[in-house]
């Protein structure tokens, strides 16, 4: 697991030095935020995220549809199927989207810190969908699709690409489609310039090199041994993947309802297979063995 202040100084360089390298993409996701901008800033308003941050990610999700919640995209109006499985239904967009933001603790800024900034707003984003390409040494798309950062020579860019192509499965060659959440955030702002989170980033005329932080020292089971353990603990669906090497929200799903099993209260349930949460899995392990 990765805190903030780990990769803090990364996403400064690489936000001082990026640019899109596929406008046109972009373009008509940032089209498509700026039909629900009105939703959007309402729910800013509600739970105090940014809705420059908020519009982006729900394009990722759902291409900005309506019908359907940010969590994972499917209709707010039934019980989700996806991850957050068994959520629902809501009597809004705008319920379903501030139920979902709360579940993931996106509205919770890190201890010390008193208001958003861009750096932290590219912290949630690849952490709300895994950190399972950082592991590889690779950027991940979600935030960094459609810049030079991320996309290949072959698209304008400097960047390595790579993407799960399933539950589990890595290809290293393949690009993702979708514009990243950055670059969609860099062409909303240029339109809307008051949407802007935080002060202006430094830029820099070349990128740095990119080397993911590693991860703490205290972590140091890997993910596809828990997610097969929480699958044991929790007799969690099938589809849960228990060769995963990514750390994403299914996996912070199933250790909030395995940490809430277990009886841990407030800040101590928060989806993060800490040595708390190990040490009481694998006191469980022992007594299913």
């Amino acid at each position: 697991m990765y805190a903030f202040a780990d990769l803090q100084t990364q996403y400064v360089n690489l936000l001082g030095s990026v640019r899109i390298t596929r406008p046109q993409v972009v373009s008509r996701g940032v089209d498509e935020i700026e039909r629900l901008l009105e939703s959007y800033e309402a729910t800013s308003a509600a739970n105090k995220i940014p809705a420059a941050w908020i519009g982006p990610t729900d394009c990722r999700e759902s291409d900005c549809n309506p019908r359907c919640g940010i969590g994972q995209g499917d209709p707010w109006n039934q019980v989700s199927k996806h991850v957050p499985r068994g959520e629902g239904p809501f009597s809004s967009k705008a319920d379903a989207d501030n139920f979902y933001l709360h579940y993931d603790h996106v509205d919770a800024l890190p201890s010390g810190m008193a208001q958003w900034t861009l750096p932290l707003g590219v912290f949630k984003w690849e952490g709300w969908n895994g950190w399972g390409p950082r592991a590889r040494g690779f950027l991940s798309g979600y935030p960094w699709s459609c810049t030079d950062a991320y996309d290949t020579p072959a698209y304008g860019g400097h960047g390595r690409g790579g993407k799960y192509v399933a539950d589990g499965v890595w290809d290293p060659n393949k690009l993702d489609p979708q514009p990243g959440t950055v670059a969609l955030y860099l062409e909303l702002i240029r339109r809307h310039p008051s949407l802007a989170i935080g002060s202006p980033i430094i830029h820099v005329p070349f990128a740095p090199p990119i080397v993911p932080a590693p991860a703490p020292v205290q972590i140091v089971r890997d993910v596809a041994s828990l997610h097969a353990a929480m699958n044991r603990l929790l007799e969690l669906d099938p589809a849960f993947p228990a060769n995963d090497d990514n750390y994403d929200r299914g996996t912070y799903a199933a250790v909030r309802a395995y940490q809430i099993k277990k009886g841990l209260k407030g800040d101590d349930v928060d989806g993060i297979a800490g040595n708390q949460t190990w040490g009481l899995i694998e006191a469980d392990l022992k007594l299913a063995a």
